[in-house]
């Protein structure tokens, strides 16, 4: 529907490593702007693929960080709230009962969404700052439930599908050989599914979204002072053998990462150096977008004209 004037929105992506929030304003020139962004250091897949539930103590912080968001909705005086969440509550015995908690003590909704929503949901916010006419696209997103594989081909969707190869899920196989054997075999189903649909035609482009993509991109900007907003295949190995021989705190001190980020980012290079090498592409595209843009650009109903992502 078209809009007439300003409006605003808070859009809560609840991940299975973290949960992101970010406000936005829609204006009457249909330009996206987002206005700020929080981020909640949760881990509630940690608990989830572990123990099939959310422990209390992941419930109650969680419960915690959505009355921060309360208050910051009341501050700012939102218009709209959209919030969903992904692999960790998809999984969770408990998930349904969180839900409820939230909404009763702050009001705010979460909508539980499918794999192939969450894909869909990402595909609309690349869509909106990477042209896909005329293209076969193939877009990934690293969680930390799962990885979505998704292809377009002229801007429409012909393959969807979330594999159960996420980083925190990874966690736990890290010490053994049993996480690589884990991306190789997601690669290489992936790899036999995806080819199945193409019938021969070449991947144009590759896209990547999410934190540990994003953090891939800051990875290059560091060691090859190049921009952020891409990585070449020759690039992810030399960064993946460097990243590797730090250790957790390393990471965190030398590399500028966060310990959610850092433990899992050795796993998530490992997807993405293996699929870029599997596809035969050369490089993956890194745009500032991902799955909160999407819920924001669904919300309005309307591609906007800029997205402007500070």
């Amino acid at each position: 529907m078209p809009h007439t004037e300003e409006q605003t929105l808070l859009a809560i992506d609840l991940g299975s490593n973290a949960m992101r929030a970010s406000i936005a304003c829609f204006d009457a020139s249909k330009d996206l702007e987002i206005l700020e962004s929080h981020r909640f250091a949760l881990r509630l897949g940690e608990d989830v693929f572990s123990k099939g539930k959310l422990s209390k103590g992941s419930f109650k912080k969680a419960a915690c960080a959505f009355l921060e968001l309360k208050e910051l909705i009341d501050k700012n005086d939102i218009d709209h709230v959209k919030a969903v969440a992904t692999s960790a509550l998809r999984d969770s015995d408990n998930g349904a009962e969180f839900v409820e908690h939230i909404s009763k003590q702050t009001g705010i909704n979460i909508e539980v969404i499918a794999g192939n929503d969450e894909a869909g949901l990402i595909k609309k916010a690349v869509s909106s700052v990477i042209d896909l006419t005329s293209k076969v696209a193939l877009l990934i997103d690293i969680g930390g439930g799962s990885t979505e594989f998704t292809v377009t081909d002229n801007n429409k969707i012909v393959f969807s599908k979330s594999y159960q190869c996420g980083t925190v899920r990874l966690l736990d196989k890290l010490a053994t050989k049993n996480h690589k054997d884990l991306i190789s075999s997601t690669i290489d189903q992936a790899f036999k599914e995806i080819n199945k649909v193409l019938k021969g035609k070449k991947i144009d482009i590759c896209v990547g979204t999410g934190g540990n993509l994003k953090r891939m991109g800051k990875l290059r900007k560091i060691f090859f002072k190049r921009s952020s907003h891409k990585v070449t295949q020759q690039e992810l190995a030399a960064i993946s053998l460097e990243v590797s021989k730090l250790n957790l705190d390393q990471r965190m001190n030398f590399l500028s990462m966060r310990q959610d980020r850092a433990d899992v980012i050795v796993p998530a290079i490992q997807i993405i150096e293996l699929m870029l090498i599997k596809f035969d592409l050369r490089e993956i595209l890194l745009p500032n977008v991902g799955l909160k843009e999407g819920v924001m650009i669904e919300h309005f109903g309307e591609i906007p004209r800029n997205l402007i992502n500070n």
